[in-house]
Formats: structure tokens, C-alpha cells, sequence
């Protein structure tokens, strides 16, 4: 077998905090050339993150991949395509809104692009920055 034919792509997967993203906020360069590289090579380069798409900067998704999977799975996305898309109902949402201020827990829902926060939470969120 010569190189080739022996090739196969592969699809690669790979999370942002703590892999992709150092400290939050740091990209090593040697990550963008060694994604860059294997995409040149061929292979699908993917995101797989429990953030949101609005939560991917634009430093991440510059970087240049075939996909995301995102919102801990809840969405999948190939190109600018979505092909998985699974939300919660209406229904299940404000029961979920309901138990968590009986109990004064504050929230924090995402969607395939949005986030959605309990009124209080953005407050509570300062103290800490």
C-alpha cells in the first residue's frame, strides 16, 4: 500500500476550554497551524464545546473548522448547516423557571445562538468579575 491509498480522513473533535483555549482566553499559535495543517491534509476539523455559538469568539471560529458541536450536544452544525437541533419545549422551560425561583436558584438556559439568564444572575455575575 503507498501513501496514497492508504489515506483516511478523519474527523477530529475539539473542546475550546482548557484544549483548544488556555486560561480562557489564549490560543496557542502551534493549535490554529496544527488545525490549519490537518485541514489541508484533508481531515474535518470540528469544535465540541458545552458553550453556545454565540459564546465561540470570533479568534475561535476564525481559526477555520468544518463544523461544531455545541451546547454540550444539544446542537451540531456542519458548514453553516444545523443537523441536530434538539430544544427544550416551551412548556419544560417554564417549568424549569417556575422550580428554580421557588427555590432562589438563578439560571442560565442557552439556545442554538442565544442565552437566556434569570434577572438576577447578571448582577451576581459582576460581584465576581
Amino acid at each position: 500500500m503507498t501513501a496514497a491509498t492508504s489515506f483516511r480522513r478523519r474527523a477530529v473533535f475539539l473542546d475550546v476550554d482548557g484544549t483548544l483555549m488556555q486560561d480562557g482566553r489564549y490560543i496557542p499559535p502551534s493549535a490554529i497551524d496544527a488545525i490549519r495543517t490537518a485541514r489541508a491534509h484533508g481531515h474535518l476539523m470540528f469544535v465540541s464545546t458545552g458553550r453556545g455559538m454565540k459564546e465561540l469568539t470570533p479568534e475561535i471560529l476564525g481559526i477555520g473548522f468544518d463544523g461544531a458541536v455545541t451546547n454540550g450536544g444539544a446542537f451540531a452544525s456542519v458548514g453553516d448547516e444545523v443537523i441536530v437541533s434538539r430544544l427544550l419545549s416551551a412548556d419544560a422551560v417554564a417549568h424549569l423557571e417556575d422550580r428554580f425561583a421557588a427555590h432562589g436558584v438563578h439560571w442560565y438556559f442557552q439556545s442554538y445562538d442565544r442565552m437566556f439568564a434569570s434577572p438576577e444572575l447578571p448582577a451576581l455575575m459582576q460581584r465576581y468579575v
